[in-house]
């Protein structure tokens, strides 16, 4: 499902030296990281060591997405 069209956060490990799908892929609402990027990418990071802050966004997100803010 990477390349369909629908909300995501794309989880990044920099250690990797893969680069970032975001800003190629317009789908992606948020970037998870357990290094924050040194630059605003203009998204909200998360920190894949904060899995309540991922389940939090989401949530906050999903009501969003259904218009039951």
């Amino acid at each position: 499902f990477k390349k369909e069209a629908f909300p995501k956060i794309e989880c990044n490990r920099p250690a990797t030296l893969k680069p970032l799908l975001y800003p190629d892929d317009n789908s992606i609402i948020a970037i998870a990281t357990d290094q924050p990027q040194k630059k605003d990418l203009g998204i909200p990071q998360l920190s894949l060591n904060d899995p309540v802050e991922v389940a939090d966004f989401i949530l906050k997100n999903i009501l969003a997405w259904n218009g039951a803010n």
